[in-house]
């Protein structure tokens, strides 16, 4: 990315907002993903580029959502992080529809919504590969359903290293998204690391 475009992107109206839920619970400046309670952080190469160039993927595909048209700005912008729009939409109606009329009329709320709702859907395909990569490679070290305990322990206590793990696996998504490179080496340190704790659960004893 130019210097110049990174300086004209911050003066973008929606930036903000866009920058701010792309960053949430997520990233921190420069070059840090962190847990999601922020109590643990991980030095990735180039993760903040991706987050500059996730904002600017919205700012090019801002157009339908200024000129009212939300199912053509979803479907855009579901095309280029290569999602389903269909799903999408439907989750973000559901979501309008719950809200307050003044919320409905704030442009920026509005936006907010939408963009949550892809990066959720990001965030539950992330758990769900992680999910099994941690089965298949622990299944057979497990007793009965010890596994899914103590997986279930970790998800409720909000451990910050299997947080860590998943924020790295969404970012690796991101990644792709974006033709930034990541290495793998973050995610497979942080895997083993989780393997560990789940192996050494009380439930597997």
């Amino acid at each position: 990315m130019e210097p110049q475009a990174g300086g004209s992107i911050k003066q973008w109206q929606y930036y903000d907002i866009v920058y701010y839920i792309m960053s949430q619970q997520f990233f921190e400046e420069p070059h840090f993903i962190i847990d999601r309670r922020a109590s643990k952080k991980i030095k990735v190469k180039n993760c903040g580029q991706i987050i500059e160039r996730l904002v600017i993927i919205v700012k090019e595909n801002i157009e339908p959502y200024e000129k009212g048209k939300d199912e053509e700005f979803i479907a855009q912008l579901a095309k280029k992080f290569n999602i389903r729009a269909k799903e999408i939409f439907e989750r973000y109606e559901h979501k309008m529809n719950n809200l307050e009329d003044i919320q409905k009329q704030d442009k920026n709320f509005k936006l907010m919504v939408a963009l949550s709702v892809i990066i959720e859907y990001f965030q539950k395909r992330t758990v769900e590969s992680v999910q099994k990569m941690l089965r298949d490679d622990l299944k057979e070290k497990f007793v009965n359903n010890s596994f899914k305990k103590s997986l279930d322990f970790l998800h409720q206590r909000a451990d910050a290293d299997f947080s860590l793990l998943l924020n790295i696996g969404v970012l690796m998504r991101y990644a792709k998204v974006t033709k930034i490179d990541i290495s793998p080496k973050h995610f497979d340190k942080k895997l083993k690391v989780v393997s560990k704790k789940l192996l050494n659960s009380e439930f597997n004893h």
